[in-house]
């Protein structure tokens, strides 16, 4: 039986042996309600990358906005997960078909152009619809709201840029754009 076996077996038997009104216990009702900015991501929601994901975006491009524009660009940024998980759909069957023909015996450059240019409009559609959310929610902000999120995205993108600076300088291939899928 391996450590990791036996520390999950210790602690599946405290819990069974714990009584039942102590796992039941619930909070007290004067604590706080924290603000939900993001949905669960990768797992549980208290899960380490939700809990970082969510601190980068609270502590980074909405610090220093108000409550309500935090919520307002939270809901803008996370969206409808039912159209992200469509489009993102969308393009991996692109991408699948495009792979299916490039492992044909004859390549069919019509066919794979046609799956590069679905590949390219499903992108195309999510960029759009991502874009249309945000404007609508910029457009709700208030002018100190507006300049904080300014002020922090010009932030982001410095950092990002030192980054890649850094990494040029010490010889890492970098590029500027997102590298096409192959």
């Amino acid at each position: 039986m391996t450590v990791r076996t036996r520390v999950i077996s210790a602690l599946l038997a405290m819990l069974m042996t714990a009584p039942a009104a102590s796992l039941a216990q619930a909070p007290p009702a004067s604590a706080p309600r924290a603000m939900r900015l993001q949905p669960p991501m990768h797992g549980e929601a208290g899960g380490r990358f939700a809990r970082r994901l969510r601190d980068r975006v609270e502590n980074g491009l909405l610090a220093g906005m108000s409550p309500a524009g935090r919520q307002i660009m939270a809901e803008a940024m996370r969206g409808n997960p039912a159209d992200r998980i469509t489009e993102r759909e969308a393009v991996s069957a692109a991408r699948d078909r495009m792979l299916t023909l490039l492992e044909n015996e004859r390549l069919d450059v019509a066919a794979l152009r046609r799956a590069m240019d679905d590949e390219r409009t499903a992108a195309e559609t999510t960029h759009q619809r991502r874009q249309a959310q945000m404007l609508a929610a910029l457009q709700r902000l208030s002018l100190a709201d507006r300049k904080a999120f300014v002020a922090n995205a010009r932030a982001a993108k410095n950092r990002m840029d030192d980054r890649l600076r850094d990494a040029r300088e010490r010889g890492a291939v970098v590029q500027d754009a997102p590298p096409p899928m192959w």
